[in-house]
């Protein structure tokens, strides 16, 4: 149970304040409430959103 809803262990090295923190929250909180997907493809979709915004930082930076 708690894998399933508590995901703020994952998101921890994400900015701490902004649009990405501020995004990736509702990501988190988004897939907290979602029961019909599992453990781990939750870690999964919030792993993908770390990868996206690591090969974009470059990008984000500039803007």
């Amino acid at each position: 149970f708690e894998e399933h809803v508590f995901l703020e262990t994952e998101i921890k090295d994400f900015p701490r304040k902004g649009p990405i923190r501020h995004f990736i929250e509702l990501v988190a909180v988004g897939l907290s409430r979602n029961p019909h997907i599992s453990a781990k493809s939750k870690r999964n979709h919030i792993n993908w959103f770390r990868e996206y915004f690591k090969s974009k930082s470059k990008v984000l930076e500039e803007s």
